[in-house]
């Protein structure tokens, strides 16, 4: 069999099933292969193409690998920020670690100015955010809490000084940034410009972030990601790109973002970090937010946004880099969330019938609780309303039909065409003590009877 260049020497590799192949090296003999799949290096005989010898102990992407000189020694480069340093005879043998620093920068925007009705939300996602990160393995040194409200766990007040000091000074010897933004978002169509809410008083444009990122990784070479959690969005895709950088955003540059309750569950914040936790690549991890929100349509127009291509724009070709990168480190293997495995089909319903809502999950996880979130599918939505109106209707375990159900009334506000969504929370046993959210699942509802009256949505502004 010939290649595009010519005879091949040997037949190709067999590296289905090994993971990804990012990068490869010949040793200094000619006499062996190696490769880096997934979380793994791979020694391989170059002439008969088998693996000889597997070298585990990075927990994300081998990203690059390499023999010594002498070829009795490999050197593994892997996305979880370390370098390791094996042998390659004799009995299996820990490796030499260097670990690289990685930062994560949280902003909890906003504060109790008037008018603002997503004080909790705020602060509630900031919080989950830090947990997450700890829970990945982040060192609390490694994560700058900066907060609008007088959070005791924050490291400086949320003002432009002080995130400027942590992108500029703090992040200086970070290999990878992680920066997360959640509050307010405003856009002015008149001058093209985005805009964060740090504090009552004080606002970033996203091309002021930009420049900041820009020097940081110009003197640095790190890597950055960008999570923001705000109306208007997706304008911090479109005015925050470069190189090395993913930069994931609630929503498009045009439309609003909403919370659902309980506090904060069902935004775009709540299932990122929730996916994140468990240690899923960042491109899984935005895939399957966007299509719970492409699955919903939600009547204010939300779909997550992603770029890291840097042409500031989210289409097909995204992707490449999030899928090589997951946040912080996996130190806790074979952790599973919660799996709904079936929902109550569409059904159709009058006023005031009663109608069974159920979900069956998977049996391999401690739930700690099931419930359905019923939007009719007309709601309309007013920016900084509360969540009031969105009704949430929680599921009990039925040991007989081994699934969780409730009996919901729709009343005449549901009228017409709702989508019906189910979640679950897991809980790890201790001492992980970590709430796990499911993939959540849709399905519809019809409720014939009079016209709705229409149901406002409390929205990010």
């Amino acid at each position: 069999m010939d290649g595009l260049l010519g005879p091949y020497v040997r037949p190709p590799l067999q590296f289905y099933g090994l993971g990804t192949l990012l990068c490869a090296a010949y040793s200094p003999e000619g006499n062996h292969i190696l490769t880096g799949g997934g979380a793994r290096a791979f020694l391989w005989d170059a002439q008969t193409g088998k693996v000889v010898r597997v070298f585990y102990g990075h927990t994300r992407y081998v990203r690059s690998v390499a023999f010594s000189p002498d070829g009795t020694k490999v050197l593994t480069g892997s996305a979880d920020e370390t370098a390791q340093l094996w042998q390659i005879a004799g009995a299996p043998t820990t490796p030499t670690v260097v670990r690289t620093a990685d930062k994560v920068i949280i902003v909890a925007g906003g504060r109790n100015f008037a008018g603002n009705s997503i004080v909790r939300e705020t602060q509630a996602l900031a919080d989950k955010a830090s947990s997450v990160c700890l829970f990945r393995s982040y060192q609390r040194s490694e994560i700058r809490y900066l907060s609008a409200f007088d959070d005791p766990d924050r490291d400086a007040p949320a003002t432009i000084q002080t995130l400027w000091s942590a992108i500029d000074s703090w992040a200086s010897d970070a290999a990878r940034l992680v920066v997360y933004l959640v509050d307010h978002g405003s856009w002015n169509p008149q001058t093209n410009n985005w805009h964060f809410k740090i504090n009552p008083t004080q606002t970033i444009s996203a091309r002021e972030l930009d420049r900041h990122l820009d020097d940081l990784q110009s003197q640095t070479g790190c890597e950055v990601i960008l999570v923001v959690d705000c109306c208007y969005a997706g304008g911090f895709v479109q005015q925050t790109t470069g190189t090395r950088r993913v930069v994931l955003a609630a929503t498009t540059p045009q439309n609003l973002g909403a919370f659902l309750p309980p506090v904060g569950t069902g935004s775009f914040s709540d299932f990122f970090f929730s996916y994140a936790m468990l240690g899923n690549c960042l491109e899984d991890c935005f895939k399957w937010t966007r299509d719970y929100f492409a699955a919903m349509q939600p009547p204010w127009g939300q779909l997550p946004w992603m770029d890291d291509d840097g042409d500031g724009d989210s289409d097909k070709w995204d992707g490449k880099l999030a899928r090589l990168e997951a946040l912080g480190r996996n130190p806790k293997p074979g952790i599973v969330a919660p799996t709904i495995l079936d929902v109550a089909a569409t059904q159709s319903v009058y006023v005031r019938d009663p109608v069974d809502l159920w979900a069956r999950l998977g049996e391999d996880v401690i739930i700690r609780e099931v419930w359905a979130i019923v939007v009719p599918a007309r709601a309309q939505y007013a920016a900084g309303q509360p969540v009031t109106n969105v009704t949430r209707v929680n599921l009990t375990f039925n040991s007989t039909l081994n699934h969780w159900q409730a009996t919901f009334v729709p009343r005449l506000e549901h009228s017409g065409q709702c989508m019906v969504t189910y979640f679950a929370v897991g809980e790890e046993p201790p001492p992980l003590s970590q709430r796990l959210l499911a993939t959540p699942r849709s399905s519809g509802l019809r409720v014939l009877g009079p016209t709705a009256t229409h149901i406002p949505w409390p929205l990010l502004k």
